[in-house]
């Protein structure tokens, strides 16, 4: 069997080029009439990604002893090798037989789903089990203390009183960058380096091409008033 060389034709005459990445069989477990769980197992089923529900040949299902009764209109049935009767159901012009899902309930107390829902807040883990299948919560209860809550909800806090001012010349001095500039200039400079001591608020500017000219500029400054005194903090805006 080569899946390269191989298409699908199904009843309505279609043919398909999907990929067919292999044949073997396959046991699809699905519940009779009396709601017991059965095994029915399609030999030289057919592999093929692409399809989202699985396809099951009449003619080689019965060449394989199954039957099938559709006599009666919203009673089609299945019957299997071993006598076991399966209720079939339709959509348009299509036979559905569903295959079974897991129905075992899930059943965690809140701090669990918590956690496993990525910390949602409890309101909306409450609201769950009337819309999710097999869910259920034991105890509805979270307490305050979660640590990754508390950090994702953590926020900054800015002081709003102002620094003491500096006691010594140049000792502290704050910097900000200004551009870039949209004014033609002979020099081609596109920014500007503005630093103001803490103590005389005594400024001074320096003209850049670029803005990784701003460490050279500031390096420059410290060197150029070092005479007055020995700068020990800068303050900027990071801009």
């Amino acid at each position: 069997f080569r899946t390269a060389n191989n298409f699908l034709e199904l009843a309505d005459g279609s043919k398909h080029c999907d990929k067919i990445l292999g044949r073997g069989s396959a046991t699809i477990p699905l519940y009779d009439m009396t709601g017991v769980l059965r095994n029915v197992i399609l030999n030289n089923a057919l592999y093929v990604p692409s399809f989202h529900r699985n396809i099951m040949s009449l003619h080689e299902a019965v060449r394989n002893g199954m039957k099938f009764n559709f006599n009666d209109p919203g009673k089609e049935q299945m019957i299997s090798n071993d006598g076991h009767i399966f209720d079939i159901s339709t959509s348009g012009h299509l036979y559905l037989i569903y295959s079974v899902t897991n129905k075992s309930e899930v059943s965690k107390d809140a701090v669990e789903w918590h956690k496993i829902l990525a910390h949602c807040n409890l309101p909306d883990i409450l609201h769950l089990p009337a819309v999710a299948n097999n869910m259920h919560i034991k105890n509805k209860s979270i307490a305050d203390n979660c640590e990754i809550c508390i950090k994702a909800k953590a926020t900054n806090k800015i002081s709003r009183k102002p620094d003491a001012r500096s006691t010594k010349p140049f000792r502290s001095v704050h910097s900000d960058l200004s551009g870039p500039l949209n004014l033609e200039n002979l020099l081609e400079f596109n920014f500007i380096l503005g630093v103001v001591c803490d103590y005389s608020s005594y400024m001074a500017t320096y003209l850049l091409k670029s803005k990784s000219d701003t460490t050279r500029a500031m390096q420059q400054f410290i060197a150029d008033h070092s005479v007055f005194g020995i700068t020990r903090k800068i303050r900027s805006d990071f801009g």
